[in-house]
């Protein structure tokens, strides 16, 4: 019986057996984290931002760099990553068109400058999402200088009112 129950005990090998999966999860999630910060803390030092965040955005009109493919234009609501930089709205498709090494032209930009400020969202965008506690519609020029206005749908109303809060101030700073 005493065998048996020295036996019964598991070693370190057994141990190693059992936990692998979940050491080789963990291990591969604190890596994710760790690139996660290294990239943030980079992307902090290349791009200065005053506000960054995950939205969706509708834009009619031309507010896309122009390219060789010509200019961006939406209709529907599309999930990018924005950036408030200085005196413009700025938006990639994805974090990924962001890396440093291979950063792509920004998807559409909206500057902040001459006639520019914060207007109500259209009834059809507030019908569609209930209410406005997370929608933002902002008027500026596009990159040929032609008014435009864009409607942003925030994560939550946090987000929103801090957004609204930096735009004003940006717009003020500006004399718009």
């Amino acid at each position: 019986k005493f065998q048996n129950l020295l036996s019964s005990i598991p070693n370190d090998d057994d141990i190693e057996e059992v936990y692998a999966a979940e050491r080789k999860q963990f291990d591969e999630e604190k890596k994710r984290k760790l690139n996660d910060v290294v990239n943030n803390r980079k992307m902090d030092l290349c791009l200065t931002t005053l506000w960054k965040g995950t939205v969706q955005i509708k834009y009619s009109g031309s507010v896309g760099i122009v390219s060789n493919t010509g200019l961006t234009t939406s209709v529907d609501w599309t999930e990018v990553i924005l950036f408030l930089q200085g005196t413009r709205l700025v938006w990639w498709l994805s974090e990924a068109d962001l890396d440093l090494h291979n950063c792509k032209e920004p998807m559409g930009q909206l500057l902040l400058c001459g006639h520019t400020g914060l207007t109500q969202p259209s009834p059809i965008d507030v019908k569609q999402f209930v209410d406005d506690s997370r929608l933002i519609a902002v008027f500026g020029k596009d990159a040929l200088a032609q008014q435009r206005k864009v409607t942003i749908l925030c994560k939550d109303s946090s987000s929103k009112r801090s957004l609204c809060t930096l735009i004003d101030q940006v717009i003020k700073a500006n004399g718009a």
